[in-house]
């Protein structure tokens, strides 16, 4: 259960993409995270994912009290081999612009996120348009469209019997 909503916002993309681990639908702040969530969704691996997972508390350098709240928690299977020593992962996704750009101000935020994550035996990542758009993306897009559901499946299967 996320602990922020996210909010419309008109001077960004937001929107919700279904997915299929809670069926239900997941929201996103950008095309960006949009993007990332369909590679998620996709990634048999993935067991579950959730935006807007955790509200971090921390200080600043002048010892204020601040809040920051990442954008994805990432679950990982336990049972497929490949997957099963892959820890929990804590994401935000962020333009690579935007992060040059503001990286004097998520600089502690982001510190705060991988003590947050270590404490709990997960991982802290930054994802970027680097690690997201990719041909990979480009593919599940294409094939997103001719993924049946379960539904779908057994029609099929009573049909051929």
């Amino acid at each position: 259960m996320p602990v922020r909503m996210v909010p419309k916002n008109s001077r960004s993309l937001t929107g919700l993409v279904p997915n299929s681990r809670t069926r239900s639908m997941t929201a996103f702040e950008s095309s960006l995270e949009r993007d990332f969530l369909l590679l998620l969704d996709f990634d048999l691996d993935v067991e579950f994912f959730e935006e807007q997972p955790v509200k971090i508390v921390y200080h600043d350098a002048n010892g204020r009290r601040r809040t920051y709240t990442p954008d994805v928690l990432v679950r990982y299977r336990t049972d497929p081999p490949p997957a099963r020593h892959i820890k929990p992962l804590l994401c935000e996704v962020k333009y690579r612009d935007d992060l040059r750009q503001h990286w004097t101000d998520y600089r502690p935020k982001f510190r705060a996120a991988g003590r947050y994550a270590q404490q709990r035996g997960w991982r802290f990542r930054l994802v970027t348009e680097r690690h997201v758009r990719t041909p990979y993306l480009d593919n599940v897009k294409f094939l997103r469209s001719y993924r049946l559901s379960d539904s779908n499946r057994e029609k099929m299967v009573v049909k051929q019997i």
